[in-house]
């Protein structure tokens, strides 16, 4: 009888730990001879629970990895703790191309972001985000990313 229960008993369904509010895009340059150009990214997220400790991990854009990731709670920097039912969470992150021909590209790679690298889960959307809670691999899909206008510095 009770087996029966379970394989009646509809699936349980976790509630999502956040909502993304928005996810924005822009690219950039630097206006001079060698400066440096790329994407910089900005997601922003509303805590639906609280969380006692969580770690942002990486950000899957595309087949493009990225661990190099500032985060802010109600702009304070913030990199593991609790967060609070209702706050919000801004994680960003750029993506650059060496421009400079002075600069070799594996002097470049040590303070770039932005490997090939696949997920480990599959998503439809434009990426995904990688965090840890209680020591358990949860990921949130980014649908969709809005492009800004470029910043083109003079």
């Amino acid at each position: 009888m009770i087996l029966l229960l379970i394989m009646v008993s509809p699936p349980c369904k976790t509630k999502p730990d956040f909502k993304i509010l928005k996810a924005e895009s822009r690219s950039f340059a630097g206006g001079t001879v060698w400066s440096t150009s790329g994407i910089t990214y900005h997601i922003e997220l509303e805590a639906l629970k609280t969380i006692k400790s969580i770690e942002f991990k990486a950000v899957w854009i595309g087949k493009r990895k990225f661990e190099k990731l500032t985060t802010n709670v109600d702009n304070e920097d913030f990199q593991t703790g609790r967060i609070n039912k209702g706050q919000k969470l801004r994680i960003s992150f750029t993506h650059s191309v060496n421009n400079n021909p002075n600069i070799s590209d594996e002097e470049f790679e040590e303070f770039n972001d932005g490997k090939y690298a696949d997920c480990p889960v599959e998503y439809s959307g434009k990426g995904m985000i990688f965090y840890i809670v209680k020591e358990k691999e949860k990921y949130i899909e980014i649908e969709k990313i809005e492009r800004l206008e470029p910043l083109l510095r003079p």
